[in-house]
């Protein structure tokens, strides 16, 4: 009978902490999306099947621009791309020469990991969440949808230092499971460079550029220097924060007077 009274009160300590745990990791990781702006990075897909024969693997560049835009760029042997405006998905497959459009909303749910991070998804909206594990460094969070629009559950690796997700894996209700890594987002590639070279000044393209890559360079190097000054962010990485740089942007339109001239 003791042991029973012990083993109740251990497990009503532990709900209560576990579901704090739970809250914190759903609110760093919501509000890291919700700040984050642009996001690049190289990813690995691999997707079993009860219809395939074995597993299908890919893998290639990843980039997405809020408000939801998106582009995957698939490597050889299967080359592809995927690339939404935020409303239309084209998807382009050289080998068979053809190009498919749909509706972005059609083609992608809100439940769906890709476009939670362009930016429809919200993680206590859309989804019933649990805290899987948690180990020194990283969350494990399982989400179920809330509403039935054949998506299945969404399992998230999450890492604790920045709240970066590190693997997703979803399972639709016909027993496919497709399983993402993501790897050197160009952001952190970014904010560990300026804390290991420590510069005073960082010189980057203008924010408002009229090409989208150069304008996204613009945001990714400022989010970087504003999030290399936060001590305990990226702590994994061992590299101590940094006092903030001066963020100089190269003015390429004759409409702005620059101010100074290199």
């Amino acid at each position: 009978m003791r042991w029973v009274v012990c083993l109740v009160l251990a497990a009503a300590v532990v709900a209560p902490a576990r579901a704090d745990e739970l809250a914190d990791a759903l609110r760093t990781l919501q509000q890291r999306y919700e700040s984050t702006r642009t996001l690049v990075a190289k990813f690995r897909q691999e997707v079993e099947s009860p219809t395939m024969a074995g597993k299908l693997t890919s893998n290639g560049t990843v980039s997405f621009e809020k408000p939801n835009r998106m582009r995957w760029d698939y490597a050889a042997p299967d080359r592809q791309t995927i690339v939404s405006d935020g409303e239309t998905l084209w998807i382009y497959q050289p080998e068979e020469k053809q190009v498919l459009k749909a509706p972005l909303r059609e083609a992608f749910q809100a439940t769906t990991p890709v476009t939670f991070l362009g930016g429809l998804g919200h993680v206590d909206r859309d989804f019933t969440p649990t805290l899987e594990s948690s180990a020194d460094d990283r969350w494990v969070l399982k989400l179920v949808p809330r509403e039935e629009r054949g998506v299945g559950t969404l399992v998230l690796v999450v890492r604790k230092g920045d709240a970066s997700i590190e693997e997703a894996r979803i399972s639709d209700p016909l027993g496919t499971t497709t399983h993402l890594a993501l790897s050197e987002e160009t952001r952190q590639v970014v904010l560990r460079a300026l804390r290991k070279y420590r510069p005073k000044v960082v010189f980057t393209s203008h924010w408002d550029d009229p090409h989208p890559d150069h304008a996204a360079t613009a945001r990714i190097v400022r989010e970087a220097a504003r999030l290399a000054t936060i001590r305990r962010y990226d702590e994994q990485a061992g590299l101590d924060a940094i006092k903030m740089p001066a963020i100089a942007h190269v003015v390429y339109s004759r409409l702005v007077v620059p101010s100074f001239i290199v």
